[in-house]
């Protein structure tokens, strides 16, 4: 579950974001020479650098003193010293042939460094200042091309994904029918019956529970997922408690064990938080007072009621003086609103601090999974294979707060029917909140744990949205294992409507299109829908209809545009695309469109209307090794090996 390969597939699968570029596999420069001159003797560096190979260049120079430069060369070379001890037994206990690279130590013997270091010194321990001047050496042109052909090209690693996942993927297109439907049905017997079992310690469990969560909890059988973390060695080991006390969203959130570390720590402790929060509190009240009325602020108070009714959340009916408001507000979306609680201008976010880096898994990592397949397989034909989305219903709903923070936060909002002032006691995870994220994707992680290890499923899991990938002759089977792996744990999933989707060779996940149907000819194709195609295309066409545009319309668009462009073959639009930048300040109101934005907004509908998907094949991983090299003495000229 730590696996952090999300920069690294992205390499693969040809996917950088713009303006990122891959670091060098092999460093340009084979030996830095540390040169100690007397102060201001540019001279004598001079003619050092004459007798350096072309390319050498100054990398730093700044002033120092003898006495640090004595102490840094006696510490050179000691670790030099023991550095070539340990090689010559390396070499010594497994039989290795000697080193073929270019000798560098050799190459300092010979301008005069002192043994065993890169210092070349001109001062003697009379001077008391002196000037440290960094010399970096290219690397010999030979010692370079075996170095680079022994890395390789970045496409040539391997898709780095889970070690679990890689194996239920692997599984998932060798494996006989048979077994694969009897290993689901096996694990979904043996879990059934666990839960039979369990369901005394999960109503005990509950009444350990604080109060307010306990009808959130009602549902979950929460000895099972105990069962299940300790039977297949979760690493995270408090997730269980952590949901029967509640989650906390402010201060240092707990160290789960399954992310990359990283430290985060809050900008601001929770009693900073405290003592400013009637200052923020009555900047939060005025907010959301000047926000009533309208059809979104109807929306926003009909969700509010909504989730009054299921227990979300509760009014208050004191004052919430000691407690941090976060504001309420609706973003209207394509068919709904979505109620957003700031916790941001609440100063709650914050006093949050993370001991790692949350990771999910994107549509770099669905690509990535199917690359996989597609590069380990070693049939001439790769099994057929479908694809399908599982979304939860009220994801963050389903799990709540710890009593203190409880107690530490509200949320305002005002009623769309009297326009008072409200304000909500939490329970469930609040939408907003950089706590209810990390606390979310635990869960999240869990879950798409078992399945892999446990029901041996080939899917990925982005916060609620999980994208399954099955064998078309065990497709059914599939859906069924996971539907029952919810049940079993008692958490609630879209069982119909548009988020109900089925096994197909064409899916749409995240926004974007997976096209599987030559999957069996080693391609898939990486595109967008074809309703956000349309989108683009009219919000282009009704500009030009209406002759003028707004700055916050462009960069709507040109945020849409960039992300549309992720996945359509070629970089033709970059120079489009930035071109728009420079209209998302161009004034407020209306502004008539002139005629270098009409020709770039017609260009940009060409490549909507032209523009190809993304292609993921097996020559991906085939690559050719080209070195290029290029001189400008007296001509210019350019040339290349191909290896």
């Amino acid at each position: 579950v730590k696996a952090d390969g999300k920069s690294l597939n992205r390499v693969v699968l040809g996917a950088m974001p713009r303006g990122r570029h891959v670091k060098p596999l092999v460093s340009e420069f084979g030996e830095y020479i540390n040169v100690i001159l007397p102060c201001q003797c540019d001279l004598q560096l001079q003619k050092f650098l004459a007798r350096l190979p072309k390319g050498s260049v100054v990398q730093s120079r700044h002033l120092t003193t003898w006495g640090q430069v004595r102490d840094a060369l006696d510490k050179q070379v000691k670790k030099r010293c023991l550095q070539q001890k340990l090689r010559a037994l390396k070499q010594l206990n497994e039989r290795m042939e000697g080193d073929d690279s270019f000798d560098y130590d050799g190459f300092l013997t010979t301008l005069g460094c002192e043994a065993n270091s890169n210092y070349k010194l001109f001062v003697d321990a009379n001077e008391m200042d002196c000037e440290r001047v960094v010399v970096a050496v290219p690397r010999e042109p030979l010692d370079f091309v075996a170095r680079a052909v022994q890395a390789g090209h970045p496409r040539s690693v391997a898709i780095n994904l889970p070690n679990d996942l890689c194996k239920a993927v692997d599984w998932n297109r060798e494996a006989p029918a048979f077994d694969i439907y009897k290993h689901r049905i096996e694990f979904v017997k043996f879990w059934t019956a666990k839960a039979k079992e369990l369901k005394g310690d999960d109503a005990k469990m509950l009444e350990t529970a604080p109060p307010h969560l306990r009808k959130l909890l009602c549902e979950k059988r929460l000895a099972v997922w105990q069962a299940m973390a300790n039977h297949y060695n979760y690493p995270d080991k408090n997730l269980v408690q952590d949901i029967l006390n509640g989650f906390k969203v402010t201060g240092w959130l707990p160290d789960s064990e399954i992310f990359p570390r990283e430290f985060r720590p809050p900008s601001m402790d929770v009693s900073t938080l405290e003592s400013l929060s009637k200052g923020l509190n009555q900047h939060v009240k005025a907010k959301v007072l000047a926000a009533t009325g309208g059809e979104l602020s109807e929306a926003t108070w009909s969700e509010t009621l909504k989730e009054l009714n299921e227990g979300w959340m509760e009014l208050d009916q004191g004052t919430g003086d000691n407690a941090a408001w976060a504001m309420r507000f609706g973003l209207q979306q394509k068919d709904k609103v979505r109620v957003i609680d700031d916790f941001s201008v609440a100063g709650v976010n914050q006093t949050t601090g993370l001991h790692e880096r949350l990771k999910i898994f994107g549509i770099d990592d669905i690509a990535a999974t199917l690359a996989y397949s597609m590069d380990s397989c070693c049939q001439d034909k790769h099994p057929q294979m479908l694809g399908k989305t599982i979304d939860l219903k009220s994801a963050y709903k389903q799990f709540g707060i710890c009593s203190d923070d409880r107690a530490r936060i509200r949320v305002a909002t005002s009623s769309a029917d009297t326009n008072d002032f409200i304000l909500l006691m939490v329970n469930a995870l609040p939408f907003g909140a950089t706590g209810s994220v990390a606390a979310f994707l635990r869960i999240s992680m869990f879950i798409w744990y078992i399945g892999v290890v446990g029901l041996r499923l080939a899917w990925t899991s982005f916060y609620d949205d999980y994208t399954l990938l099955s064998r078309a002759d065990c497709a059914h089977n599939a859906s069924w294992g996971a539907e029952c792996l919810f049940d079993i744990l008692g958490v609630i999933f879209a069982r119909d409507g548009k988020k109900a989707t089925v096994f197909d060779q064409v899916f749409s996940s995240l926004g974007v299109n997976f096209d599987l149907r030559e999957m069996c000819n080693f391609s898939v194709l990486l595109g967008h829908t074809e309703n956000r195609r349309l989108e683009l295309i009219d919000t282009i066409s009704e500009i030009f209809r209406c002759g003028t545009f707004t700055a916050k319309g462009v960069g709507r668009l040109r945020g849409r545009l960039l992300w549309f462009e992720n996945f359509v073959c070629g970089r033709q639009a970059n120079f489009l695309v930035a071109r728009l930048g420079k209209y998302i300040r161009a004034g407020k109101g209306d502004i008539p469109l002139n005629a270098e934005l009409r020709v770039t907004l017609q260009k940009l509908m060409m490549r909507l209307e032209a523009g190809r998907p993304v292609e993921i094949t097996q020559r991906l991983f085939s690559t050719w090794l080209c070195f290029t090299d290029g001189a400008c003495e007296q001509a210019c000229s350019v040339g290349g090996v191909l290896v």
